[in-house]
């Protein structure tokens, strides 16, 4: 027999809430596993991109950087220290976010940007030319019309492989040929110059 009392929405509520409260670690330990998984992305896109040469450009590669005011949030969830604010009952969970953002990260608000690995990471093409051996940041404005719409090309190629292999993993047996091609086909009609070579 059940007590009324339990039925309540109340009490059900607070139960749930109960449930769906844990430590600050968890969240950061969570943030930790989808950068690690971004990492192990990007790895697997620069092995696609080794042996991408053309023109003068030798080398292409996706760079990930932690981002320096976010590492600051990171550690203070993974050492505890939001653990009494993240958890309040008496402070919605948006006005906890947003009061972490504004003492670790800097911001005046956003918080909701705390829970995104995104916001923890940097991505940045760079490249290396044949005529030095420096890495340099992959700059529409010092690269040519070519060499911008080749550096394009090839991270789609390699952005779309992996796409498709990760498609592949949940489809049983393909029915069709590979799509990279009509994906790489339709993006390079946008580009009138790219046409004309």
């Amino acid at each position: 027999v059940h007590q009324v009392g339990d039925r309540s929405p109340g009490k059900r509520l607070a139960r749930q809430e109960d449930d769906l409260r844990g430590a600050s670690e968890d969240v950061a330990r969570g943030i930790d596993v989808q950068i690690r998984k971004a990492r192990g992305q990007v790895n697997r896109l620069n092995k696609n991109l080794d042996c991408v040469s053309f023109g003068t450009i030798e080398g292409i590669r996706v760079k990930l950087q932690p981002v320096d005011r976010m590492e600051q949030v990171l550690r203070a969830l993974r050492d505890g220290a939001v653990q009494g604010l993240l958890f309040r009952e008496d402070l919605p969970i948006e006005e906890a976010l947003d009061d972490i953002f504004r003492r670790y990260g800097g911001g005046r608000s956003g918080g909701q940007r705390l829970l995104d690995y995104r916001e923890y990471v940097h991505l940045q093409v760079e490249i290396r030319r044949n005529t030095g051996s420096d890495w340099e940041i992959a700059n529409p404005t010092r690269l040519s019309t070519g060499e911008a719409i080749g550096v394009g090309a090839a991270l789609m190629m390699v952005v779309l492989t992996e796409w498709e292999r990760d498609a592949n993993l949940l489809r049983g047996k393909r029915a069709h040929g590979s799509l990279r091609f009509l994906f790489l086909d339709e993006a390079n009609r946008l580009s009138h110059d790219n046409l004309g070579v």
